[in-house]
């Protein structure tokens, strides 16, 4: 098992880490903000190896770089992809209880839940402020709920309020268009909310690729802090 670093000022060139397309990203938002990425990828080429024990490997590189509370919390974004029915049993279940391995995070740690309506359902939305110890069962929602999740760190107060849970939840899930997206935007997501000093986190590879990865979205002036 093998674990690099690598990191780029712009996610829209070619780089190790992620790439998006500029033209794509120039159609969202007047202005493109000027976004690099740290990535932590472990390789793995034996046949018997384990996607856990990789994206473990990963986690604990990364631990050092997620957590400096001098200037940034973490917290764990999470929200329903597919719209769902109008229930009693989903408005009693919300968010939280709808993802049962939201329990390993710590009731303390569970902001309030937000609910969206539409004509086609309901969806509930999230954040759950992640410390240490909760990370690893952080990192495996992040890992199997990629269509409804994404890490930020963020240094700002109102993150885990009902307006900033809504302000997330709209970058997350944009309509483009008259088109409602039906998984979370990463990249519409970085486009509005790396500019308000955040970093977007999620977590990249399968065992087929032969790696894993956890990769760190930012303004480009950041980089030189988190790739150290």
């Amino acid at each position: 098992m093998e674990i690099k670093r690598f990191s780029t000022q712009d996610i829209f060139q070619k780089n190790e880490c992620l790439r998006f397309d500029l033209a794509e990203a120039a159609f969202r938002v007047e202005v493109v903000p000027k976004i690099g990425a740290v990535s932590i990828i472990c390789r793995d080429v034996d046949s018997n190896r384990s996607l856990e024990a990789m994206d473990n490997a990963c986690i604990e590189h990364a631990r050092a770089i997620l957590f400096d509370e001098e200037r940034f919390n973490l917290f764990l974004f999470l929200a329903h992809a597919p719209w769902q029915s109008k229930s009693a049993m989903v408005k009693h279940n919300k968010l939280w209880k709808s993802f049962p391995k939201t329990q390993l995070l710590g009731q303390c740690n569970l902001s309030q839940e937000l609910m969206i309506e539409s004509r086609e359902g309901l969806r509930f939305a999230g954040v759950a402020k992640i410390d240490s110890d909760h990370l690893v069962p952080a990192m495996n929602i992040l890992r199997h709920e990629n269509h409804s999740a994404a890490m930020i760190l963020s240094s700002r107060d109102d993150i885990s309020t009902l307006e900033g849970i809504r302000a997330l939840y709209d970058a997350a899930f944009p309509t483009i268009g008259n088109k409602g997206a039906t998984r979370l935007d990463l990249l519409n997501l970085a486009l509005k909310v790396c500019p308000l000093g955040d970093v977007v986190v999620r977590m990249g590879g399968t065992l087929d690729d032969r790696e894993t990865s956890i990769d760190l979205l930012m303004e480009s002036y950041l980089i030189t802090t988190f790739d150290r």
